[in-house]
């Protein structure tokens, strides 16, 4: 069944740009650069809390199956990146997205539920 092309760009574009502030945020820790790293985990949580709305913006012809479950999806990323910024911390603005367990070359929970919609 086709799924939205707008739908799967926005979602693709969130985790391109999720990874690059991880990445950001790794290498301003490594340099010692407290404060770009705490943008660069800021800036990660709040690119999540705007997924909702930004799925929610998509045209009403992009509505097709999926849609639901990827709203489902973004607003317990949202809800989760609001409480990391609330609670100020690090530690879980980091590891938003993470399985307990996660080993690096895993992919996050936005580029699982990607596979699952798309794949």
């Amino acid at each position: 069944m086709p799924r939205s092309n707008a739908l799967k760009t926005l979602l693709e574009d969130a985790a391109r740009s999720v990874r690059d502030h991880e990445t950001a945020a790794r290498v301003a820790l490594e340099r010692g650069e407290k404060s770009a790293y705490l943008s660069a985990l800021v800036a990660k949580c709040e690119l999540l809390e705007d997924l909702p709305d930004q799925i929610d913006a998509l045209p009403e012809e992009d509505a097709l199956p999926g849609l639901g479950r990827a709203r489902e999806a973004a607003l317990s990323m949202s809800r989760r990146a609001s409480q990391a910024l609330s609670l100020e911390s690090p530690f879980f603005m980091a590891n938003l997205l993470y399985p307990e367990h996660y080993e690096e070359g895993q992919q996050n929970e936005l580029e699982v539920l990607i596979d699952e919609l798309f794949s």
